[in-house]
């Protein structure tokens, strides 16, 4: 495990510890070793307001900061990504319903 992982692993630890000052310091000491991740993670923070004040400026500098370094979140990381994707809707086979059943009977 690289020390940007380290970092990342005890800023996350941190996030559920409840000591964001901590998460931060952890995020951003990883960010200057040259993490995109750890600047993807504090966008995060700062676009929800997570143990920090929700900041729109900040949360752009670091989303900015991680694309700069080639960081791609993945859509479940984004829970706002998410939320735009349609569900796939649940196709029933016609024979598979009560009626199609029923149907199948007179034929």
């Amino acid at each position: 495990m690289t020390k940007e992982e380290e970092l990342i692993r005890a800023g996350a630890d941190a996030i559920i510890a409840g000591d964001w000052d901590l998460a931060v310091s952890l995020f951003t000491e990883a960010y200057n070793l040259g993490s995109g991740s750890a600047a993807f993670n504090l966008s995060e923070m700062y676009k929800t307001g997570m143990g920090v004040a929700q900041d729109h400026g900040k949360h752009q500098y670091w989303l900015e900061r991680s694309k700069e370094l080639g960081y791609i979140p993945r859509p479940n990381r984004d829970l706002n990504a998410c939320k735009s994707v349609p569900k796939p809707k649940k196709v029933i086979p016609k024979k598979q319903t009560l009626i199609g059943r029923v149907l199948s009977l007179f034929s």
